[in-house]
């Protein structure tokens, strides 16, 4: 009997209260969805504007492509 009270009270003090008061899940959730949605903005805007912009500037389909795939390529590039 002795043994397992012993065994309670450790496990007892090994339990740690978080410091941020379970806040932290909220902020890697809140994390994820900014990336998500951003990321899905950033390359999904040569699928929405490709013909628009094919009008505006006279330019052929791979011109256009090329400019909206540089938004990517500086950005990896960047290291951001």
């Amino acid at each position: 009997m002795a043994m397992k009270n012993n065994i309670e009270s450790n496990v007892a003090a090994t339990e740690r209260k978080s410091p941020d008061g379970g806040w932290g899940w909220v902020i890697v959730f809140s994390s994820f969805m900014i990336h998500f949605i951003m990321d899905g903005i950033t390359y999904s805007m040569g699928d929405i504007y490709l013909h628009p912009m094919m009008e505006v500037l006279g330019c052929n389909r791979g011109t256009v492509s090329f400019i909206f795939g540089m938004l990517p390529a500086i950005t990896l590039g960047s290291g951001q």
